[in-house]
């Protein structure tokens, strides 16, 4: 099967990623300068970073291929042709045309410049105009604030929900007091 097109934002471009980026993928979340960030020491408040065969198991084959992309689909964040991070989005299937949006960059030097924000932005358009998806969320760590105002900067507002209401519409978060953003994407996106 041919590769996902690629999507252009301001200053990105989101690459379909490929079974050879896997590597690359893994290492930028779960051994990098940003891991602390994203989970921080393993306590009852933050999800532990994920083994290789969890993160596998989350991201099955079909994140780097073509094959079910209503199930989901990773891209590489490409700034100049240089990989600074991970977008992809997940469940279009399963959440009545609402994408789950997950984000990483490759290290703190990548971080700030507005390349996640323009990669999340150029994401959840490509999936309303071209996948049908309504509306995009995303489930940030409660503990990474500096992710949760980018995420903002890219359209996403933050919905009020019970942690029984959270876990009914969305299933279970990764960590307890996990916001929920959300981001319209045209008629029926309301939650």
């Amino acid at each position: 099967m041919a590769v996902s097109e690629r999507i252009t934002g301001r200053h990105v471009t989101l690459r379909p990623a490929t079974s050879a980026d896997r590597d690359a993928v893994y290492a930028w979340l779960a051994d990098s300068d940003v891991t602390a960030a994203m989970f921080g020491p393993p306590d009852e408040r933050r999800a532990a970073v994920p083994s290789r065969a969890e993160h596998d198991a989350d991201y099955a084959d079909h994140f780097f291929d073509d094959s079910r992309l209503e199930r989901g689909r990773s891209f590489l964040i490409e700034v100049d042709g240089v990989a600074v991070g991970h977008v992809s989005y997940d469940r279009l299937d399963e959440l009545d045309g609402v994408a789950e949006l997950d984000i990483w960059m490759r290290d703190r030097a990548s971080c700030g410049q507005g390349w996640g924000p323009d990669a999340l932005d150029a994401l959840a358009r490509h999936l309303g105009e071209r996948r049908g998806a309504r509306a995009c969320l995303l489930r940030p760590s409660p503990l990474n604030p500096r992710a949760v105002a980018a995420y903002e900067r890219a359209g996403f507002r933050r919905l009020d929900l019970s942690p029984a209401e959270h876990e009914a519409r969305f299933g279970p978060p990764d960590e307890p007091g996990c916001p929920i953003l959300w981001r319209d994407l045209g008629p029926g996106g309301t939650p």
